[in-house]
């Protein structure tokens, strides 16, 4: 009997560990590069709802806000807004996005032009 009980609990932890061993993070949440251009995102630290954003290029500038995300790690939109330096040099990349991400890919629309970064 008491076999039985030790044999049990071994199959039910073998069953949890191996449960939260195949959880992963959503695509979205990774660093990515843009394709064919100069900026990078780390989103690493992000989740759905409201966090810090920054845009590094690679001149060195830089524009940091907060970007606003709905939906799921794979589908769903992004605002970006309140991006400083406030002096009009990245308000280009105010606005809403619609997103698509991937194991490796993103896809960044916004008004009918879409960006990828891997």
């Amino acid at each position: 009997m008491k076999y039985l009980i030790l044999l049990a609990m071994l199959v039910i932890a073998t069953a949890c560990g191996r449960e939260s061993a195949t959880a992963t993070t959503p695509p979205l949440f990774a660093a990515w590069t843009q394709t064919g251009g100069n900026s990078t995102m780390d989103l690493r630290s992000g989740s759905i709802g409201a966090f810090p954003l920054t845009l590094v290029f690679q001149n060195g500038f830089q524009c940091a806000g907060t970007v606003t995300v709905t939906g799921d790690g794979s589908t769903g939109n992004a605002v970006v807004s309140g991006l400083i330096p406030n002096d009009g040099s990245c308000d280009v990349y105010l606005g809403t996005y619609a997103y698509t991400a991937s194991a490796g890919n993103l896809s960044l629309c916004k008004g009918g032009t879409c960006s990828t970064y891997h």
